[in-house]
């Protein structure tokens, strides 16, 4: 208990840091139907509300609407009843204050939500936000354990540890859209879930029972976030490479436990997809409907108007130019490289080829998805700091070379507080 109010402590320390960041100087959203608003709370802080925000908070106040034909959250409904349990929880705790709240913050939304309804939206605001700060603790939480199966426990004191795990959060996609009702949290998950996955299978022994259970689990996040789809592949390969070459199993041995892994993965959203079914609506994808991710390739190939290679030579120059959030981990991975070097130490790198698969693998995902931002190219980033930990948690380091790390660490957020980051996307985070 200790170790997770700790890091809750680190994830509110560094985003209440981020209300005092300067207004941003464009509001500019996904597109000129979806502007970004900024929320002034006093003189020096404030913070930016996407313009998905009301509708997640209308989702979470009504999570009937998942049950509304080609409403265009259906594909995330645990995501919206996590925030409509959480949200009327403290709209029940808070309600001998509703008539303050509405006075008191009914600017806030403009014409968008009744005056007499936003002490009911901001406790189901309050519980999104809460959803975000779990995501991070848990990011956290993996985070560590990665650490730990790779390389043991930590070797360099408590607070070099913390400031890797402010790096970890630390970053303009927490500046942007932890203070905003969004799952953008879940793209720093999503990698720490995808390495963690790798170790629980190759590195440490797990049962057919304890697989299929993890497997249901997992499959679970897909019916949260739907990028959470890319851990099926990695499910598919890390069961058949531990059978099949760790294990020394027949081919058909290899692959009955990872077939079966798969079924049951993708078990929740088939019963989601029959629950809708059985009301009379079919699933509705706004994603795939709407942005066409993943389709636009069929889309391509089968309309002859278009040219497929055409159209994916114009996709990966615009993946390319989200690249630029990346840099700085890059840049801190090569630092680490060359800090954690001692004589005494393996030279050869730990677990390389988990982390390069999953780096692969991550990149082609989201390049075939077909839409393209600097958030979504953000889930990179996190391979790249976690491998910098596992480097320098090789062995103790000098206290200079700790020192050394931490300020570079703290000078960093203190650049994303005041700055935005290098970019050459046209849609920029959003």
């Amino acid at each position: 208990m200790k170790k997770i109010f700790i890091y809750f402590i680190i994830v509110l320390a560094t985003t209440i840091s981020f209300l005092f960041a300067p207004k941003p100087t464009s509001n500019k959203g996904p597109d000129s139907l979806c502007p970004v608003n900024y929320i002034k709370l006093n003189k020096y802080m404030g913070f930016s509300m996407n313009c998905d925000a009301i509708e997640y908070m209308g989702g979470s106040v009504a999570p009937g609407y998942l049950f509304n034909d080609k409403y265009s959250r259906q594909s995330r409904p645990l995501y919206l009843l996590s925030g409509s349990l959480i949200g009327y929880t403290i709209y029940f705790i808070s309600s001998p204050f509703h008539s303050s709240i509405n006075k008191w913050a009914g600017s806030w939304f403009g014409n968008q939500i009744p005056q007499d309804k936003v002490s009911l939206y901001l406790s189901h605001y309050a519980g999104l936000i809460f959803l975000n700060l779990l995501i991070l603790v848990f990011s956290l939480l993996f985070f560590e354990k990665i650490i730990d199966r790779f390389t043991g426990s930590w070797k360099n004191g408590n607070w070099f540890k913390y400031s890797l795990m402010l790096l970890l959060i630390s970053n303009h996609i927490t500046k942007t859209f932890f203070w905003t009702p969004h799952q953008q949290m879940f793209n720093t998950l999503l990698p720490l879930l995808c390495i963690w996955f790798f170790s629980k299978y190759i590195i440490k022994q797990a049962s057919l029972q304890k697989q299929l259970t993890l497997s249901f689990l997992l499959g679970l996040m897909l019916l949260f976030y739907g990028s959470f789809l890319l851990i099926l592949p990695i499910l598919i390969f890390t069961i058949f490479y531990k059978t099949k070459f760790i294990e020394k199993k027949n081919l058909s041995e290899s692959l009955k436990p990872a077939l079966f892994n798969s079924i049951v993965f993708i078990l929740p959203l088939l019963s989601w997809i029959l629950i809708l079914k059985i009301s009379g609506i079919d699933f509705y994808s706004h994603e795939t409907a709407y942005f066409r991710e993943f389709l636009w390739i069929a889309d391509a190939i089968n309309d002859p108007k278009r040219n497929f290679f055409n159209e994916d030579l114009v996709n990966f120059s615009i993946y390319i130019k989200t690249i630029g959030i990346v840099i700085f981990p890059i840049i801190f991975l090569m630092l680490s490289y060359f800090i954690s070097q001692n004589k005494n130490a393996n030279a050869q790198l730990p677990y390389l080829k988990t982390f390069v698969f999953s780096l692969i693998l991550l990149f082609v995902f989201f390049f075939f998805l077909g839409y393209y931002t600097d958030r979504l190219t953000y889930s990179l980033c996190p391979l790249f700091i976690t491998y910098s930990a596992i480097l320098l948690n090789r062995h103790k380091l000098r206290k200079l070379k700790r020192i050394s790390i931490i300020i570079i660490i703290l000078s960093w957020h203190i650049f994303i507080l005041l700055n935005e980051m290098p970019h050459f996307s046209d849609r920029f985070y959003y």
